[in-house]
């Protein structure tokens, strides 16, 4: 038996049924005391009780200023990864007391930086010092930054 074809009609028809959902809201809400210390447990994310809270607003002479500074730390950050990818400037050093534009770099930017270092080698290095991949330089802790220069060191 041959199918039936589908005409427009017959297409319309079928999306314009209307769609049920799979459990009722009514009954799958939790009981009311579970419902209150839900609500007292989670944060109202938009709720007209929640005040507003307005952020400063920057001048335009600030904000040329924060772009000015957040310039400078890119070219000076460049100019150090393309010393180390040179060899002329040790890692360890930097590790060990970290200049203040490096302060909010990745670890794991730094580790790529260096020759033979690429995302798999420093993400395994960074695994076997116990270091987060999204560690930045300044939030080492002195035992990471103690087993990071070890094992860079050798």
């Amino acid at each position: 038996m041959a199918a039936k074809p589908r005409t427009m009609a017959t297409l319309l028809h079928i999306s314009a049924r209307p769609v049920r959902p799979l459990i009722s809201l009514d009954t799958a809400l939790p009981p009311t005391r579970c419902r209150r210390r839900l609500l007292d447990i989670l944060p109202a994310m938009s709720s007209p009780l929640t005040p507003r809270v307005e952020l400063p607003r920057r001048s335009a002479e600030q904000r040329r200023e924060a772009l000015a500074q957040a310039n400078q730390v890119r070219t000076q950050r460049a100019l150090l990864k393309t010393d180390l990818k040179r060899g002329s400037v040790s890692i360890t050093a930097l590790i060990a007391d970290p200049p203040p534009y490096l302060a909010s770099a990745k670890v794991v930017e730094l580790l790529r930086a260096l020759p033979g270092y690429g995302p798999i080698t420093a993400t395994r290095l960074l695994e076997r010092c116990h270091v987060s991949p999204t560690k930045s330089v300044e939030g080492l802790t002195e035992r990471q930054r103690a087993e990071l220069i070890r094992t860079l060191g050798t």
